[in-house]
């Protein structure tokens, strides 16, 4: 049906049910069926008015499955684009998405210029109160990213009291629905209570945040997600009955409702629980079934995050194997400028005294070899998808085992 359509010229019909199909499945096969039509559409919309619609959701497929560079291509000179015509709305759509690509590789100080540039185009749309809340909210996820977790907490507060003094506009509210403006300041204030370890008010705010989806009728799904929240602050508390029953309660309600994402992000709180208690081998199980559910789900940071969570059990259990999963970290991070890419090389660096340097891959093809091992991993496909700030997979790992060889002996 999609080629005739396509073979038709339809393309508004064809951008609607490649759409449609992304929202029921965004895995990295999904994708891949995906983007050769949608880049072919974009192609042949080229000056039609349809043209930018189609590059904005080009990008953000790219974005949301971790081809971040690809996506910055594209939204960088649709932005100008749109600007240029004086559509300030859609320019102030599209910076949204360029934002959360600068915060996952780790470009915060450009992340938070962008904030003040979306203004701009908030105020020159002539747009109202809950936008310029909403970019007020955008800036403080920019300065949480920057430790700047006192002043997001001091924020939040000042803007959940304004935000108790207005009157919802309804005319606003279908352009930029307050609860969900409310909610991302709560989520906001939340992670930066976690990062200053106020665990209780990490719990406080995530209450807040889940009476408000109640009360509007949210999802079991996005209800898993919230509650999902809590079971850092009662790791740390240690609260651990409290942690494994609200995990595994989770972990029902994302395999009922087919959610890879929270599978993948349930295992490693499991794996990080059973870890806390003791517990090597399970913690060790756990982190592999969360890796194969994030390459699933084909987001490079989350993978890194994985790997490296694995590497830390595999090396305590004195397994040498962590160090394969500590690179593959480390060249993910690389490759995406991730700000974590210090703590892989100082783990690299540290089981470097204890296994030596006779544990480590010989090439390139070794490491992918060794990670793959583990079920679900796709490192080499990984790699081609990754930005190429290293182009050569041999020479990044000579110089990543360099570097952490140099720490090592400090």
């Amino acid at each position: 049906m999609l080629k005739t359509i396509i073979r038709q010229k339809i393309w508004p019909m064809a951008s609607t049910l490649l759409q449609e199909a992304f929202n029921r499945d965004r895995s990295p096969g999904t994708v891949a069926i995906i983007l050769p039509f949608l880049r072919h559409i974009a192609q042949a919309t080229k000056g039609m008015d349809q043209e930018l619609l189609d590059l904005g959701f080009l990008a953000t497929i790219l974005r949301i499955s971790g081809r971040w560079q690809d996506a910055e291509d594209i939204l960088r000179p649709l932005i100008a684009k749109f600007a240029e015509k004086h559509d300030f709305k859609s320019a102030r759509v599209a910076s949204l998405s360029l934002f959360y690509i600068l915060l996952n590789t780790s470009r915060f100080r450009d992340a938070l210029e962008l904030t003040e540039e979306r203004k701009t185009y908030t105020q020159r749309a002539g747009l109202g109160v809950w936008f310029q809340i909403e970019d007020e909210v955008m800036k403080l996820q920019a300065l949480n990213s920057t430790g700047s977790y006192e002043n997001v907490l001091r924020e939040t507060d000042k803007l959940r009291i304004q935000i108790r003094s207005l009157a919802k506009d309804i005319d606003e509210e279908k352009l930029a629905v307050p609860w969900n403006v409310i909610e991302v300041l709560l989520d906001t204030g939340r992670q930066a209570a976690l990062q200053l370890e106020n665990y209780e008010q990490a719990l406080m705010l995530n209450a807040e945040l889940a009476n408000l989806k109640k009360s509007r009728g949210t999802t079991d799904l996005d209800m898993a997600n919230v509650n999902f929240n809590d079971y850092g602050p009662f790791l740390r508390l240690n609260r651990y009955n409290e942690a494994e029953k609200l995990l595994w309660a989770c972990k029902d309600v994302f395999e009922k409702e087919k959610s890879i994402e929270g599978l993948s992000k349930v295992f490693t709180a499991l794996a990080d629980l059973v870890h806390q208690l003791g517990q090597s081998a399970r913690a060790i199980g756990f982190e592999e079934t969360a890796l194969r559910y994030s390459y699933s789900v084909g987001n490079p940071k989350d993978i890194s995050i994985s790997h490296n969570n694995l590497a830390n059990y595999l090396g305590e259990a004195e397994f040498k194997s962590s160090q394969d999963h500590r690179l593959a970290a480390a060249i993910i991070r690389y490759q995406i400028v991730s700000e974590m890419l210090d703590k892989s090389l100082g783990g690299l660096a540290y089981y470097l005294n204890i296994f030596g340097p006779e544990a480590l891959p010989d090439s390139f093809d070794q490491l992918c070899d060794r990670v793959e091992k583990v079920d679900g991993v796709r490192f080499r496909e990984l790699w081609s998808r990754l930005p190429k700030r290293a182009e050569d997979g041999d020479q990044l790992l000579k110089e990543l085992i360099d570097m952490a060889k140099s720490a090592s002996h400090e």
